[in-house]
Formats: structure tokens, C-alpha cells, sequence
């Protein structure tokens, strides 16, 4: 398909304010224009966030969420009168309608049932959320999902809907890998050896138990090494960092923890829960070894082993992986090369963009 494919990006009004990770990835997606014959457009009025905004509110405060797929469903025109001239909608989080044949691309799904379990959610709770979802699946033309594993659990669900499934990871436009000889640069000089840990969510995002495992290293081996904590520290036993040769960045900008990525060694972030993790995806181009939970996407990230450490978030797993990669440097270069090689392979931005214009071809075609 040679021709220009037009696409609205549609997202909840209320996610519209700068902090929000969500609406900064869906305004970035406008960089696929520089890949590829794809033209993005966004159209939000100030009448819309602020009507959404206060309902999401409002809803919040009451603690009320509608029930099974009308939660997925927008109602009226929003897209409609703001879409024209677009081939392709790609709508997050919500589903909306559109009049004539516009095809939607929704990226949402259910996430890994086996990391659900582990925070406390039920089996009955998981089963009903593939129920709520399954009717919006058949109402899109495609279904974005992150990565591969995600698309093959889904499609093996619903096999009747497998081929509208699509593994198209998250599109960073703004990362440059640092190149080979840097990375060899990187890893031969170690003094100090330098750790990283980047996540404002500090509890979900596994800083205690890092924190616990970093401690319980030898102190032949505490005695060389430098943690940096990019944190707000929200939820995390702050206690844990005294005696540890630890600093605390509490708010830092994107490019200065690129900066820290670009010197760390070891990348260590060992989510309770997570849906994707561009930390990840970061700390790869930039040549760190990583460590990472082993939960469906994370695991798919890291190669399964073969591009980072995955491991049950645990203190006893995480002090083992540091172990592991502060005493055997020829094994913490090994990791970090196969990590830049699986950036390079299946996250570089141009990699991603062609992802992202298969799949938008794909929907046209299907409803065109």
C-alpha cells in the first residue's frame, strides 16, 4: 500500500495534562510521520476534557465504574465530527463510534493473568474481564496488544478472532542507542560499578525489594558500587536506603535519566506489576544489563533470558541476579550487548513505525 494512510488518534479527554504517561506516549505517535507515508491527527477541545474530566472525576469519587463492556464504550459523535478525512481511528483505552465504514484500531487488552493473581485479583474477577472485552474485540477492526505473547494468548481465547490481534510494541521515537563501541567502553571501566533503579511508583515498582537485595550483597562487594534512585518514593519503605551508597533523584527529567542510563551498568527494576515498562526499552539501548520481573510482556522484552535477567519479583531472586552480575563481568557484558542487538532488532523507532503502518493497512483493508 503506497498510499498515504491517514490516522486519528483518539484518547480519553481526561488523560489530557502533561504528567500523564499515557497522553504523552498517544502525542508522540505523531513522530511516525517521520518513517513512514502515515499522517497523524489529534483533535481535542477544551469542552470535551473538561466535560470528561469532571465525569472521570466525579466517578472517581464515588468510586463508580460502569459495568462489563459499556466501561469499554464511548457514546455519540466525539469522533465523528473531529475524524474527518481519517482512513483509521486508533482509539485508547475506550471504543468509540464512528459513522459509515471507519475502521477502529482498539489498543487495549487483558493484561497477564498470571501477574493479576499475584497483586490479589480472582480467577472470577480475570474470567470477567475477558468476557468484557470479547464484544469490543469483535467490533474492532484490530486489536493493538504490546507484544507477542499477549497476541498468542489472546488469539489462542478467542481463536475466532485470532488474525485481528496484532503485537505492536510501544513507538520511541526520542531513543539513540549508544553504539558498540561505547557499550564495550562502558562495561571495561566499573569504578564504581553503577546501579539504576527508575520508577515514581516506588512500591509497585519493586524499589523495597531491590533496596532489601541490594543489602544483603556481600559487603566485599556493597563496598564498589553506586545506586542511583530515580523516585518520588510513593509507597516504599524509605528507611531501607540508610547505609546504602544510594542518591535520590525525586523528580528528574527524561533526558537526564537517559544520561544515567547512558552510565549505568546494571538496570534494575523488579515490577509487582506492570503492563509494558519503557524503562526497560531504555536501559537496553543504552547498554545496561537488566534485570526484570518475569511476567508475560517483561519476559517477552528481555528475550526470555536471553536480553536481561527475569526473575520472580522476590528478594531473594533480585539479590541472586545483582550477584550474579556484579561478580561475573564477562556475564553483565553478555546480557548487556544482547539487550542493545534485541533494541536494535525489535524496538528501534523504525522497527516499531513499520509495525504500526502494517497494522493500520491491515485494518483499512479489512473494513475498506
Amino acid at each position: 500500500m503506497s498510499e498515504k494512510i491517514r490516522v486519528f488518534v483518539d484518547t480519553p479527554a481526561w488523560f489530557i495534562r502533561p504528567r500523564n504517561t499515557d497522553w504523552q506516549y498517544m502525542r508522540q505517535l505523531k513522530a511516525l510521520e517521520q518513517f513512514l507515508e502515515i499522517e497523524v491527527s489529534y483533535a481535542w477541545d477544551i469542552r470535551d476534557v473538561l466535560g470528561e474530566s469532571a465525569t472521570y472525576a466525579h466517578r472517581r469519587i464515588l468510586r463508580q465504574t460502569p459495568a462489563g463492556p459499556a466501561r469499554f464504550l464511548r457514546d455519540g459523535s466525539f469522533v465523528d465530527r473531529r475524524a474527518a478525512g481519517a482512513g483509521v481511528v486508533l482509539s485508547h483505552r475506550r471504543f468509540p463510534e464512528t459513522r459509515g465504514n471507519l475502521p477502529v484500531i482498539w489498543q487495549h487488552c487483558v493484561l497477564d493473568p498470571r501477574m493479576a493473581l499475584a497483586s490479589g485479583r480472582g480467577t472470577a474477577e480475570i474470567e470477567q474481564d475477558y468476557r468484557d472485552h470479547e464484544p469490543v474485540f469483535r467490533r474492532a477492526a484490530a486489536v493493538q496488544v504490546a507484544t507477542p505473547a499477549e497476541a498468542r494468548r489472546h488469539a489462542a481465547r478467542f481463536p475466532s478472532l485470532a488474525e485481528k490481534f496484532h503485537a505492536v510494541p510501544f513507538f520511541l521515537p526520542y531513543i539513540e542507542p549508544i553504539d558498540e563501541n561505547t557499550l564495550l567502553a562502558k562495561h571495561r571501566e566499573v569504578a564504581p560499578l553503577r546501579l539504576l533503579f527508575v520508577g515514581r511508583e516506588a512500591r509497585r515498582k519493586g524499589l523495597d525489594l531491590l533496596l532489601e537485595a541490594v543489602a544483603r550483597l556481600p559487603i566485599s562487594l556493597r563496598m564498589h558500587y553506586q545506586l542511583d534512585v530515580v523516585s518520588s518514593l510513593s509507597g516504599a519503605a524509605v528507611d531501607l536506603l540508610a547505609g546504602l551508597n544510594a542518591r535520590v533523584h525525586r523528580d528528574m527529567p527524561r533526558w537526564e535519566v537517559l544520561r544515567l542510563m547512558r552510565a549505568a551498568h546494571i538496570f534494575a527494576m523488579p515490577s509487582r506489576f506492570e503492563s509494558f515498562g519503557l524503562t526497560f526499552i531504555e536501559a537496553m539501548a543504552a547498554g545496561c544489563a537488566v534485570i526484570g520481573p518475569d511476567w508475560e510482556v517483561q519476559s517477552e522484552i528481555l528475550d526470555h533470558g536471553r536480553a536481561g535477567l527475569t526473575l520472580p519479583p522476590t528478594v531473594e531472586a533480585i539479590a541472586s541476579a545483582l550477584a550474579e552480575l556484579v561478580e561475573h563481568p564477562t556475564r553483565r557484558l553478555e546480557l548487556a550487548a544482547a539487550g542493545h542487538q534485541r533494541f536494535r532488532t525489535a524496538y528501534a523507532p523504525e522497527v516499531v513505525a513499520k509495525a504500526y503502518f502494517d497494522m493500520f493497512a491491515v485494518a483499512v483493508r479489512a473494513l475498506g
